[in-house]
């Protein structure tokens, strides 16, 4: 998988657990992973944070009152900078974790439903059976 589509890291979760438990990955079952798993995924949590940056109460809010001071309105811009990269930071962080934990539960019932099977080689009927069993779930369905 190209790793610049991997921004939160999922891919790596994934490839790390299969193999630590003695799994493989078909062919069938990586495009399916990319196209509507970790893609997805990955676009939803930037969605996510930007909402989570922008709703109400979030961190412009909480600056309300120290931006109408006097000394908040000479170092205003600054100050909105750094509460933003703290929140954000904040944010991201947990939504990334959020995120790995639920491929792990995902990619964690494709590997039982296989396991039940007699197989270690993950495919398309692995993956479809989880989202059934799965889904709803964010970031993925």
């Amino acid at each position: 998988m190209d790793p610049t589509l991997d921004e939160y890291g999922l891919w790596t979760v994934i490839e790390e657990v299969t193999s630590a438990s003695g799994f493989e990955i078909g062919e069938d079952c990586k495009g399916h992973l990319e196209a509507y798993l970790i893609i997805p995924a990955n676009n939803r949590l930037r969605d996510d944070l930007n909402n989570l940056i922008e709703q109400e109460g979030g961190p412009r809010a909480t600056l309300k009152p120290l931006l109408q001071s006097e000394w908040g309105k000479r170092w205003q811009r600054e100050l909105v900078l750094l509460e933003l990269h703290v929140a954000v930071r904040a944010a991201s962080e947990i939504l990334r974790t959020e995120a790995q934990l639920n491929t792990l539960r995902y990619v964690g019932q494709m590997m039982s439903l296989a396991r039940q099977e007699g197989v270690t080689v993950l495919h398309e009927w692995s993956f479809y059976s989880a989202h059934k069993a799965l889904c709803p779930m964010w970031p993925f369905c």
